[in-house]
């Protein structure tokens, strides 16, 4: 297991899409999700990400990432990736209300 316990919050990234991509390339955050984005909000980011090491994968198990579906998880490993992708399969139907966002 990669740590993620049962009372980790499961909310979205907030901000800035790019600069939390970043934050997570310079090793300040382990991983987090993003939906709703254009390329433009995180095309740079993804390769950066990628570039420090960082998993970029789909929010949808089995789909491969694809920056015109306008989701991401983004995360320091491959196991927290699949571990937070997981979480939002799982998640009430609510969670992704506007509010919770």
């Amino acid at each position: 297991s990669s740590g993620i316990n049962a009372e980790w919050p499961l909310r979205p990234g907030g901000g800035s899409s790019a600069i939390m991509i970043c934050q997570l390339a310079a090793g300040n955050v382990d991983g987090f999700w993003l939906e709703g984005l254009h390329i433009w909000d995180m095309a740079a980011a993804v390769v950066i990400a990628s570039e420090a090491g960082g998993v970029v994968i789909s929010t949808v198990p089995g789909e491969e990432f694809d920056l015109t579906r306008r989701r991401v998880v983004v995360a320091s490993t491959e196991l927290l990736a699949g571990e937070i992708r997981d979480r939002i399969v799982r998640a009430p139907d609510d969670l992704f209300k506007r509010e919770h966002c």
